[in-house]
């Protein structure tokens, strides 16, 4: 079973999306900033981390992408924001995220994609 950590400030997405992730056999953790990301992830060593950008706290999804790639490169990370998307997209990608959603996003697109690159991950190994 693949982990998920769902990094998102916004309570009515963590409910709308936990239950989903589940249903498709992934085991999920949630936490609401970026101080708890950076705290969680090295602990619950997830496949993949669903990151939103703007997040209450002191530190950015930015700030919490350039961690979990310095660190822990192996990890996945899968943006949702709602941020303009080109100058996010941009950033992002400079900093090593994997996939990019803007909100609102088509659920089974994201699932898709995210069973894809998890799917590519095993072929390597």
């Amino acid at each position: 079973m693949s982990k998920v950590l769902l990094v998102e400030d916004e309570e009515r997405l963590i409910g709308f999306l936990t239950p989903l992730l589940q249903k498709r056999g992934f085991e999920v953790s949630a936490v609401s900033s970026g101080e708890e990301a950076i705290k969680k992830y090295p602990e619950y060593k997830p496949d993949i981390i669903l990151l939103d950008l703007g997040l209450s706290g002191e530190i950015t999804g930015y700030e919490v992408l350039a961690d979990i790639k310095s660190n822990s490169p192996e990890i996945k990370v899968a943006i949702i924001t709602g941020y303009s998307e080109s100058y996010a997209k941009e950033k992002t990608d400079s900093l090593g995220a994997d996939l990019f959603f803007k909100k609102p996003f088509i659920p089974s697109k994201l699932f898709t994609a995210l069973q894809e690159i998890l799917d590519l991950d095993k072929q390597k190994e």
